[in-house]
């Protein structure tokens, strides 16, 4: 503690020039409505706090008594001035350590990765099962891509886990960015009015969304609507002494005297040193809060005259006009924390004067593609529509391919990644459709080792849970649940010897892990109704179920009663068995029958139901028209690879 307090800080010029608020103190863990630059007293750790950043305090050559390596103090301007930035670069992360407030409420017994904390922190909600949730919605000049696709897959998921399985009321705000530089730009070439290019991409947007069978938000906002409400969030901070407007109408945010930033991720110490672009800029780090007007661009009025709101400025304005002064969530891709979310909790707290806006910083890791280490981005081109998705994938693949991946870790895009997705979807699909055979009684084995299956169904159920609590681990718990499908297949593949009692099934027990299954695939967004082709419940989809049944059940009988002609019964009932000739007639008159069962079996397939043959069982499944496209394009290349000679 000494050692802190003995630190010698020297004003730099411009801090000088407003020397009262040149005063620092002894500070710990904050309350929830700290003020900005008001003492505070830590229980954790002594540290300086001043409202002015220590960006602005020029370092003594003996700082905390450190010396140059070899042991001697640093001589000449240029060591000098070396020394010191080394300094300042060693201790900028530490100076904007955070002083995170672990909320008081409701614990979840969900622990989440906290990007503010960058660590994995009790989810605790003040208000009971019921969480607030702002997202960063598109900008909408363009159309979606799949990187978009990915973060908001990735968000669903999470939104539909905390809903689903904890049983948690989630208000989920999206702010649409409808005034923007790309928009402004977009509507010039494309000659038409920004109001409509912005309707036309959002609303192309959320048609995506909705075939990616991504929810809805609970509340939709676009900045257009909430200019009144943007010029009374900067009057506040101008009023609060944390902004300042320049000769030509542009309000900027002072980030050097608010103090706490870059908490949110750790920043280049040398930005401090840039010139900034705009003369009238205090520092290259300040962001512009009100944009003044420019020729030919739309504009409202306001008291520094017209302009229109900064891109940041926004996103606070539209989650605060809907969930007042704090948040419990607040989410985004990884790309968004700077600096357009370390802007937002710095102007919505320097507003409030809180110290804590949001509790918790969700990020999702970027898409990217093979051997390219940067995000999918429009600016990049080299972006995949959701639409070119779609051709190829379902939406049910692409979701479980974003599951097999941290959700805030990077995620790779490619064939082989969508394969091993396509694979497990399919393993999954063709379980329950083996089940509803065995249950149905068209599907044979030996006896199952139902105190095996049972345990194994009870220690999933448990694993899941717990895969779920840690951060929300899908690629965990889809591992779990496949291992348990696999457990399953694994028992149904047993051969069933004609001495077992075909009585001793075990129907209840597959039942039970085929439902277990289809709540995890529905909590996720995969249900059990839209395995495949993306359809909806409904009484129309029942009928459907009922009538391919129908049809396949009577293919069925004919192909049983095609394979067994050796044996025909008398006048009298007994049976009578045919000789060898008499085989053979019988096989050749059954031909047309087989003949027609398998046409019959491609025409099903061809609108999207696969008929699987087992002995003399059937089982049927929808598939998707890609996989069929997929299947014929290989049987075409095997059928026209040239003959060696």
């Amino acid at each position: 503690m000494s050692n802190l307090l003995s630190l010698y800080l020297t004003p730099c010029r411009r801090c000088l020039a407003r020397l009262p608020s040149v005063i620092g103190y002894v500070y710990t863990l904050p309350c929830a409505q700290q003020k900005v630059g008001q003492s505070v007293l830590s229980t954790s750790a002594v540290r300086w706090h001043s409202t002015v950043p220590e960006s602005h305090l020029a370092f003594s050559d003996n700082l905390s008594g450190e010396k140059e390596q070899g042991g001697s103090k640093p001589t000449g301007k240029k060591q000098r001035e070396s020394f010191r930035i080394r300094n300042l670069k060693k201790r900028v992360n530490k100076v904007y350590e955070n002083e995170w407030i672990q909320p008081e409420g409701y614990d979840t017994g969900i622990v989440m990765y906290n990007s503010l904390t960058r660590s994995k922190e009790p989810l605790i909600l003040p208000r009971g099962k019921f969480a607030t949730w702002y997202s960063c919605g598109p900008t909408v000049y363009d159309k979606a891509h799949i990187g978009h696709a990915s973060s908001y897959t990735r968000m669903d998921i999470i939104r539909r886990i905390l809903t689903d399985h904890f049983g948690i009321d989630v208000v989920l705000l999206m702010g649409i960015t409808d005034i923007d530089d790309k928009i402004i730009r977009k509507s010039h070439e494309m000659n038409l009015t920004i109001d409509k290019v912005t309707a036309i991409y959002e609303e192309d947007f959320f048609n995506d969304m909705a075939k990616l069978r991504i929810l809805p938000p609970t509340l939709t906002t676009r900045v257009t609507d909430y200019v009144p409400e943007v010029i009374k969030f900067v009057e506040s901070i101008m009023d609060n002494g944390l902004a300042y407007k320049t000769s030509k109408g542009t309000v900027y945010f002072d980030v050097d005297k608010f103090g706490r930033y870059g908490r949110l991720q750790p920043q280049n110490p040398d930005i401090l040193y840039r010139e900034p672009l705009d003369k009238e800029k205090l520092s290259a780090r300040d962001f512009a809060l009100w944009k003044a007007a420019k020729p030919g661009e739309p504009s409202w009025d306001s008291p520094w005259g017209p302009g229109r709101p900064g891109w940041h400025i926004e996103c606070s304005t539209m989650a605060s006009g809907i969930f007042g002064e704090q948040l419990d969530i607040h989410s985004g891709g990884d790309d968004l924390k700077f600096p357009h979310h370390e802007n937002e909790m710095a102007q919505s707290e320097a507003c409030f004067g809180c110290h804590q806006w949001t509790n918790y910083w969700l990020h999702t890791g970027y898409l990217h593609q093979k051997q390219e280490t940067t995000k999918m981005s429009k600016s990049l081109k080299n972006t995949i529509s959701v639409k070119a998705l779609l051709k190829a994938y379902t939406p049910n693949q692409f979701r479980l391919f974003c599951m097999m991946v941290p959700y805030r870790t990077p995620i790779e895009y490619g064939p082989p990644q969508m394969s091993k997705a396509k694979a497990i979807v399919n393993n999954w699909i063709h379980f329950n459709a083996t089940v509803k055979s065995y249950i149905k009684g068209d599907f044979t084995c030996a006896p199952l080792d139902e105190s095996y299956l049972l345990q194994s169904l009870t220690e999933a159920k448990e694993n899941v849970d717990l895969a779920f609590r840690d951060d929300f681990d899908t690629p965990k718990a889809v591992d779990i649940v496949d291992g348990l499908v696999n457990k399953v297949n694994l028992e149904l593949s047993k051969k069933r010897n004609l001495e077992m009692d075909v009585g001793s099934r075990s129907s209840g027990t597959l039942a039970m892990i085929s439902s277990f299954l289809n709540r995890f695939t529905e909590i996720l967004g995969i249900d059990e109704q839209t395995n495949t082709a993306g359809m909806n419940a409904s009484t129309f989809q029942r009928k459907y179920t009922s009538m391919v049944d129908q049809v396949v059940d009577f293919r069925c009988q004919v192909r049983r009663y095609a394979m067994n002609p050796n044996e025909s019964e008398t006048d009298s009932g007994a049976v009578k068995k045919l000789s060898k000739e008499d085989k053979k007639k019988q096989q050749q008159l059954m031909r047309p029958l087989f003949k027609h069962c398998d046409d019959l079996r491609e025409k099903l397939k061809d609108q999207g139901i696969e008929v699987k043959d087992i002995e003399d069982k059937s089982a049927w499944n929808r598939i998707h028209r890609v996989d069929i496209i997929e299947e014929e394009i290989k049987t075409t290349e095997k059928t026209s690879k040239p003959t060696p000679e």
